[in-house]
């Protein structure tokens, strides 16, 4: 007579790999999506999720792509009144003047800023925007009534307590008057995770 195998039979491993791998699926799923979140975003806001992205380019050059991470109730067409992040990254290297000039005309665009808000406004994005290479990230999160606070690469930089700022600044991608309507439709598409 044999002894009885220590080792399950075919048929058990067979019926046990569906569950296997439904186990192994819903593990993995814990441990990726979560880390898609960049950590500054998950700490900002509850339940924040990507509503949408884009690319921005410039003649023949990819600057940066960019994505919208805001809360489940984020409305669009009130923006202003909603904690939300937008997260660049960069695919080449600019100097961080070169982003704090272009950020300024840009908000200039938006409305009337007065020159003691230009020049306030100009050195906070300086100290805001270091220089970046290719895969940088530069994220800004909004934080209604608050302050705008902004990270290079998962690190605080600064923090803008001024409630005249957010408007303009985030404006240049949200704002209707964007000079990047493309750019601006397809972050607020809603392309949820």
């Amino acid at each position: 007579m044999q002894a009885p195998s220590a080792q399950p039979s075919r048929r058990h491993m067979v019926l046990g790999l569906p569950v296997l791998m439904a186990a192994l699926t819903s593990a993995a799923k814990e441990q990726t999506l979560p880390s898609l979140i960049p950590k500054e975003i998950a700490n900002a806001f509850d339940s924040p999720r990507r509503y949408g992205a884009s690319r921005l380019r410039f003649l023949a050059w990819d600057v940066y792509d960019i994505a919208l991470w805001t809360g489940p109730d984020f409305e669009p067409t009130n923006f202003i009144k909603f904690p939300f992040a937008l997260e660049l990254t960069y695919l080449r290297s600019i100097k961080g003047i070169d982003i704090a000039n272009q950020s300024i005309k840009e908000m200039q665009r938006l409305g009337p800023i007065s020159k003691s808000q230009e020049s306030q406004w100009l050195l906070s994005m300086q100290a805001a925007f270091p220089n970046v290479q290719s895969g940088d990230r530069l994220c800004g999160i909004h934080q209604p009534n608050q302050r705008a606070r902004f990270f290079h690469n998962g690190a605080l930089r600064t923090e803008i307590e001024d409630a005249a700022f957010a408007p303009y600044f985030f404006g240049i991608w949200l704002s209707d008057k964007t000079s990047e309507p493309r750019l601006r439709s397809e972050l607020l598409k809603n392309a949820a995770l």
